[in-house]
């Protein structure tokens, strides 16, 4: 039987299942927390009947109750992330409460209860810490406190929530263990909002950082719930009210004077200005709490944002951002056994005259910024159904309509001037590279039934998510120009295109847990499939997956505090629009690079027509990554614990585009050298490169290149302090090493790169050559320590340092070959990774004096971001180093921002 019958029947065997019981979970486990443990007498011996209540006042329906077993096992689920008191008791016996247990969002906290025999009727209280080890599950969660959330500097653009990821272990640039930037799974309260074209993050780009109760971060050990990523798994956990009135009003401001000069050399005062802030405003207001009590919460957020801030390339382009970001979130328990949650959060940004997300670098003129405007609204509803207390339906929609618009600033247009690119000089002028109208939704409806069967917990999930992409884009003018040393060269000229795509995606998977005394088992499969089509042909991509895993956890002394976890699988890779909307020809039109004669007068050497020179290999094979890890946790004293993981994992299937009608001779050239002009003192040997012998013939076909692949391996030690005696701390490190003939910079794990697409690696010969070595965002060391103290002096001094260290990210030298029978040609002189930049080591720290009044505490708070001022690249969207040879060669793109201040004012009540 083939794999491809197997996985279809496998799959309606899965749906059928879940359509008798109910819809619900999505690919991020959204089964919440649980407290489980023993209950037994003073012999040891277990106590059957027993009743259990947790209760919080988080907690909407009011405080949950159970029984004890046969075993003495007590389960209770659907925890909200909170403070909670555990009673025990049963008549006989002693009543027994312990308080102070902190429940994170997910995960299970183990709690043994003994019982005494009672004299008389009394209660013994118990206050002390939860084990801050999850002994029962195989998956490694790392979190983001609420405390960290509300009081760390995580950057000085706290708008972009996108830098909380970077720190979580393993993670930089948006890149994890080896993976491509962006090949992430992003979720907002357990909803995606991974934007269809590409990966980039969509609606909690929109979220505010005081809005978040906790960020989960799941990449090892994930069991068969996780799915559609290469990377990690994260999950922004929206704040939800409770019986206790809450919230908080905010205002921030950057100081302009009080900014640093980080520029230690010649090289880096001549590239990049004197940093600037003409103005830096932050205001945020929210509030949360109980509408009818025990029964129905609210929480509610408002936000807007402007900042004025000249670029640091020598054009000073002012980045003129407006965000207006709203959230309401409300959490209802219809009755005992129903509850129902649900958000929905519209956000609108503008810009005049900068670059979305990230500032212009030192080699883009100030005419090449973008004028944009993106509108999104983010919804999520879920209703969680306890049968009885061995069953629980999931049910869940959500999704989000999102639009962005990318013009060249006034008074330049999409009809032009032309864009131009200097091959010499690496510089960008004239005007934006290229406009875009994007319009994108996602719609996601998805179920889970789960199981309990006293030591054993089945549970059953299926996903179904809809995504659909319009895009319009082409250079301004019709034309992209590149000239070599001021001198216009080659151009492409292109009216432009449109292109509309669509994926259905069915995800559906069976996870089983076993516990055996000490060892959890967590056998779990899988299966994905996606169909992608578009308007005039239909179905054009057609894949089927399935992800085997398995997991063991085995909680050694039994005690609840060391735990060795060890976890094989497969881990399915997302689809993207981006990855086949070129089969939507009807709108597309050609693409010709053209040698310049003169001015308008070109010399075709190159076309390619998508209706003619475009398609996707029917054999086909859904790429995906095979983990392994093994590692081991130890809570050293309450609230601490340190932890230390292998992980080894191969990228397979790799995506990427060959040509298969282009025939290339091998030719000698020779190597000009650094300064990438021939004649020069510096010109090097020859080189063998390849000349095209039959332009404009390619047929550029999507297929899983033979020759592609990535490896990675890991060492991660992590530790953490859980809040306790005014104080939390997480540190981690990371050594690695990775490496393959496929790049890891955003999209190349979907052939959308500029490596595995087209042009790329392997469709043309000149950019195979030295392709192996190790991917852009390889860092061998990632060190990162966070943190919050409070000071117990005359009302309080909040103390929150975040300090990153990260070695710099490989490089090596390229050339351009010019004069071929296709144009210009870039060949890799140095294997990939040859080189490797500076490191990153910023510190930031965070200063609040806290003034209490009854229940409100007000504080007011400096933030001093890069406070060791350090200079240096940083990795943004392209290498840390200028890789072409010419004027530019070896300079950095981007800078990190000096040392920054900025002070606020908040009220917490």
């Amino acid at each position: 039987m083939s794999l491809g019958v197997s996985v279809r029947r496998a799959s309606v065997l899965l749906v059928r299942t879940l359509l008798i019981v109910g819809m619900s979970a999505t690919a991020f486990g959204q089964t919440r927390a649980s407290l489980t443990g023993i209950v037994k007498d003073g012999s040891g011996a277990v106590i059957p009947g027993a009743t259990v209540t947790a209760s919080s006042p988080n907690l909407v329906g009011g405080p949950q109750a159970t029984t004890t077993n046969a075993e003495g096992l007590y389960r209770i689920g659907e925890l909200v992330a909170g403070t909670y008191e555990l009673t025990v008791e049963l008549q006989g016996f002693r009543t027994v409460k312990q308080t102070g247990l902190a429940v994170a969002s997910s995960g299970t906290v183990t709690v043994d209860v003994t019982l005494e025999v009672a004299t008389v009727a009394e209660a013994i209280t118990v206050t002390g810490a939860a084990p801050t080890v999850d002994v029962k599950s195989v998956t490694t969660i790392d979190t983001l406190s609420n405390q960290l959330l509300q009081n760390a500097p995580v950057s000085a653009d706290r708008r972009l929530i996108t830098n909380l990821i970077q720190l979580t272990p393993g993670t930089y640039a948006r890149a994890a263990f080896g993976a491509a930037g962006d090949d992430n799974a992003l979720m907002a309260d357990g909803i995606s909002v991974v934007h269809p074209e590409k990966g980039q993050i969509i609606g909690s780009y929109g979220l505010s950082q005081y809005w978040l109760q906790e960020v989960e971060y799941v990449a090892l050990g994930a069991n068969a719930e996780f799915g559609e990523f290469g990377g990690n798994a994260t999950n922004f956990r929206l704040m939800s009210g409770s019986n206790l009135f809450s919230g908080l009003t905010q205002y921030s401001s950057a100081i302009p004077r009080w900014t640093g000069d980080n520029r230690y050399d010649d090289t880096s005062r001549r590239l990049f200005s004197p940093p600037e802030v003409n103005a830096d405003w932050e205001y945020s207001a929210q509030a949360g709490g109980p509408l009818v009590k025990d029964r129905l919460f609210f929480f509610s957020g408002f936000n807007y944002s402007h900042k004025l801030i000249p670029s640091p390339n020598a054009e000073r382009t002012v980045d003129d951002e407006r965000w207006r970001r709203v959230v309401t979130k409300l959490s209802w328990a219809a009755s005992r056994s129903v509850k129902i949650e649900g958000f929905v959060l519209p956000d609108r940004i503008t810009n005049a005259g900068g670059t979305e997300q990230v500032p212009l670098s030192a080699f883009q003129t100030g005419a090449t910024a973008e004028a944009y405007l993106r509108p999104t609204t983010t919804y999520n509803g879920r209703v969680t159904w306890t049968v009885n207390d061995k069953t629980l339906v999931e049910v869940r929609q959500g999704g989000f309509n999102f639009k962005a618009y990318k013009d060249p600033t006034a008074p330049n247009t999409r009809l032009g001037p032309s864009p131009r690119t200097d091959d010499l000089t690496g510089i960008s002028s004239v005007t934006f590279g290229s406009f875009e109208t994007n319009r994108n939704t996602s719609s996601t409806t998805a179920g889970s039934l789960t199981r309990y069967f006293g030591d054993h917990v089945l549970k059953l999930g299926a996903d179904f998510q809809r995504d659909t992409q319009y895009k319009e884009t082409g250079f301004p003018g019709g034309k992209s120009f590149r000239d070599f040393g001021g001198v216009p060269n080659t151009v492409t000229l292109w009216d432009g295109s449109t292109f509309e795509a669509a994926i259905n995606r069915a995800d559906v998977y069976a996870q089983d847990t076993w516990t055996f005394r000490n060892l959890t088992l967590e056998p779990g499969a899988r299966v994905d499939v996606h169909r992608g089509s578009v308007p005039d042909k239909g179905t054009v991509l057609s894949t089927n997956s399935l992800s085997p895993r398995l997991g063991v956890a085995w909680d050694i002394a039994g005690n609840h505090r060391t735990v060795v976890r060890a976890h094989y699988g497969w881990f399915n890779q997302r689809l993207y629009t981006g990855t086949f909307q070129f089969m939507n020809t009807a709108k597309q039109t050609p693409q010709i690079t053209a040698r310049v004669l003169g001015p308008d007068t070109y010399q075709e050497l190159t076309r390619v027509s998508p209706q003619t020179n475009l398609g996707i290999d029917k054999d086909l094979k859904p790429s995906y990554v095979e983990q392994f890890y093994v590692g081991i946790e130890r809570e050293l004293k309450s609230r601490f614990s340190v932890g230390a993981q292998y992980i080894h994992r191969e990228f397979r299937n790799i995506l990427g585009v060959v040509d298969t009608n282009s025939q290339y001779a091998p030719v000698q050239r020779q190597d000009p050298g650094q300064d990438g002009v021939l004649g020069t003192l510096d010109d090097g040997g020859m080189l063998t490169v390849y000349n095209l012998l039959n332009p404009g013939q390619s047929f550029y076909l999507m297929t899983n290149p033979a020759d592609a692949f990535r490896h990675y391996n890991g060492l991660q030690i992590v530790g953490t302090k859980r809040y306790d005696q005014n104080w939390e701390a997480s540190m981690s490190y990371v050594f690695s090493r990775a490496f393959g003939t496929a790049n890891n910079k955003q999209g190349d794990e979907a052939a959308l790169g500029t490596e595995t697409g087209q042009g790329g690696v392997f469709s043309d010969p000149n950019r195979a050559i030295n392709s192996a070595g190790r991917p852009s965002s390889d860092f061998t060391h990632q060190f990162k320590l966070s943190g919050t103290y409070r000071v117990p002096l005359a009302g309080g001094i909040q103390v929150s340092p975040v300090y990153r260290y990260v070695s710099g990210a490989p490089w090596g030298r390229t050339v351009l070959i010019r004069g071929l029978a296709q144009g210009n040609a870039t060949v890799r002189v140095e294997p990939r990774g040859t080189r490797e930049g500076r490191g990153v080591s910023q510190l930031d720290l965070r200063v609040e004096k806290l003034v209490r009044f009854g229940r409100y505490t007000a504080g007011v708070y400096g933030d001093i971001f890069n406070v060791n001022n350090y200079g240096g690249p940083i990795v943004r969207f392209s290498a840390s180093a200028v890789e072409s040879s010419g004027a530019s060669f070896g300079l950095p793109p981007n800078w990190i921002d000096p040392r920054t201040v900025q002070v606020g004012l908040r009220l917490n009540f």
